[in-house]
C-alpha cells in the first residue's frame, strides 16, 4: 500500500464514522456536511503543509468530496425510494440533492 492508499483509507473510515451517525438520526444535514468538510480540509491543509508526504492536497479533497457527495445522493435515494408512493409527488426533481449536498459544502447552511 502506498502513502496515498493509506491516507485515503484512513480518511474514509473517518468519514464512515459521520455517515453512521448521520444514518441513525445523531446528526441533521447541516452537521453532517460540516464535519466532512472540515474533516477534508483540514487534512488537504495536513498534506499542503508538509509536501515531503509528496501526496497533492488537492487531488485527495476532490477525491473525497466526490465520494461523498455520491454516497450522499445514493442515501438519499434509498430513503425517497423507501417511502410510501403517496409522498411521491413531494420528492424533490432530479439533480436536487447534488445541489443541496453542494450548498451545504459550500455555504454551511440551506438558504431560506
Amino acid at each position: 500500500m502506498n502513502c496515498i492508499d493509506g491516507i485515503e483509507g484512513t480518511l474514509s473510515y473517518v468519514l464512515e464514522g459521520f455517515r453512521e451517525r448521520w444514518a441513525s438520526g445523531q446528526d441533521d444535514d447541516s452537521e453532517f456536511v460540516a464535519n466532512l468538510k472540515t474533516t477534508i480540509e483540514n487534512a488537504c491543509r495536513f498534506l499542503n503543509e508538509n509536501s515531503e508526504i509528496g501526496v497533492s492536497g488537492e487531488l485527495l479533497g476532490r477525491v473525497l468530496y466526490e465520494q461523498s457527495r455520491r454516497w450522499w445522493v445514493d442515501a438519499v435515494k434509498r430513503i425517497q425510494d423507501g417511502e410510501e408512493e403517496d409522498d411521491a409527488a413531494s420528492r424533490q426533481d432530479d439533480g436536487f440533492n447534488e445541489y443541496y449536498f453542494d450548498i451545504l459544502y459550500s455555504r454551511g447552511t440551506y438558504p431560506d
